[in-house]
């Protein structure tokens, strides 16, 4: 039976396929295809179990306690991109390109030295910087170490991930991410419902769990030990990692720089609120991309071709806008709906985040296969997200401040179309079409 579904899937993928591009599957389009199958599933399935995770933890912690939450979980991943210095974009790009298992071991294990290095000196630095914080923002001293905490076993677990991206392992990184949700959802119910534990902590260590699970399972199956140290491939990764280090920068800013702005303008429940609109219209979407882009950043890196990657990039958007658009509209308005009545659901907003997905979504496709070309390439993709963080900081500031959450929500919408268009110049330009 299951077989029989399986063929189902293959032969509408490839009228999918065929639909859209007027031609048959390449080789090189089927083992993707594949490839984005085993993820796709295992991140459709992740994507309800933390659906899940966010209304439950939404409705039993509140706005004020889900707010806190998300402003840790957004500085975390700002602290993340720090920590790693670019290592684990690197070694995908390096293992991509990589034919011999043998030095593929040693580019494995010299990223994972190279990472544990960075994140001792960050520990000393974060550990003198720490007065400065509390300064900063309205938080105490457990918030911020266990956000420290938090940042540091999501670096382990996103280096474990890029291995398994690097080695094209595809399947088992399906496995462990979907192992990750189940635990990740497993140790929420039972922190908030067992243990009574109604705060911002217990979501935080039940994503902490999750994030082990998979930095063990990921850095286990990728057998580091095997390989050796080598300065010349430590050279090579720091080489690529390092102007990738200052994409992530930005990339950290235009994920976490919203939610810093409103935590000092407005009120934590307003946060929450937010929080809880981005998250809906990402709950498919963004999964759905992330999905893609796990697949198809180490295949546009290989490939030979990448204007013909390009070109079908630009028909599958004239031919789905409107749907993702959609798509957008209805997760968003679900979303709200299912975290209650504390959470208002408003038809404008959600428009809102409708039009914010599609043109996010895009972005990203074409700053990954712009990067994929190498470090010239993700130099310029760099200097475009430091442009859209001077924006995304600037909208929010004057948009907020002057017409409250709303503004939030347009100023938002506003900096992922100007990444789009960017974007988008920035990739016709390099592979000239």
């Amino acid at each position: 039976m299951s077989l029989q579904i399986k063929k189902k899937l293959i032969k509408i993928t490839y009228k999918i396929h065929f639909w859209l591009f007027k031609q048959k599957m390449s080789q090189e389009m089927k083992s993707f295809t594949r490839n984005l199958g085993y993820v796709g599933t295992s991140t459709f399935l992740v994507t309800i179990l933390m659906t899940i995770f966010q209304v439950i933890i939404g409705r039993k912690l509140g706005p004020s306690e889900y707010g806190k939450f998300s402003l840790l979980d957004s500085l975390s991943g700002l602290l993340y991109f720090v920590m790693t210095l670019g290592i684990s974009t690197s070694i995908v790009y390096h293992l991509s390109l990589s034919k011999k298992e043998s030095e593929k071991k040693t580019l494995a294990k010299t990223g994972f030295i190279l990472l544990i290095i960075n994140v001792s000196i960050i520990f000393l630095i974060f550990y003198f910087a720490n007065p400065l914080i509390l300064k900063i923002q309205h938080i105490d001293q457990k918030w911020v170490t266990l956000m420290f905490i938090y940042a540091t076993i999501y670096t382990f677990h996103y280096f474990a991930k890029s291995l398994l991206r690097g080695y094209q392992k595809m399947k088992f990184y399906a496995i462990v991410d979907l192992f990750s949700g189940i635990l990740t959802l497993t140790v929420a119910l039972l922190l908030i419902f067992t243990y009574q534990i109604d705060n911002y902590q217990a979501p935080t260590i039940a994503k902490m769990t999750g994030f082990t699970s998979v930095a063990l399972l990921g850095i286990c199956f990728s057998k580091i030990w095997l390989g050796k140290m080598s300065i010349n491939k430590a050279k090579r990764i720091i080489s690529y990692g390092l102007i990738s280090f200052l994409l992530w920068i930005f990339v950290g800013l235009l994920n976490s720089s919203d939610k810093l702005i409103l935590n000092q303008i407005l009120p934590s429940e307003k946060l929450g609120i937010y929080y809880a609109y981005m998250l809906g219209s990402s709950a498919i979407i963004y999964q759905a991309v992330m999905a893609f882009l796990i697949n198809f950043f180490p295949t546009a890196v290989a490939a030979k071709s990448k204007k013909a990657i390009l070109k079908k990039i630009e028909l599958v958007f004239k031919k789905t806008w409107w749907a993702i658009i959609l798509l957008g509209v209805f997760s968003t308005s679900t979303t709200l709906i299912l975290f209650g009545s504390k959470y208002p659901l408003k038809l404008n907003y959600t428009l809102i985040m409708g039009i914010n997905s599609l043109f996010f979504t895009f972005y990203q496709i074409y700053m990954w296969l712009i990067n994929a070309q190498g470090t010239k390439a993700v130099f310029e993709t760099t200097k475009s997200l430091f442009l859209g963080s001077i924006v995304q900081i600037s909208l929010f500031r004057l948009m907020t401040t002057k017409f409250d959450i709303q503004g939030s929500f347009a100023a938002i919408a506003l900096t992922n179309i100007f990444l789009y268009f960017l974007m988008r110049h920035k990739a016709r330009k390099i592979y000239k079409l």
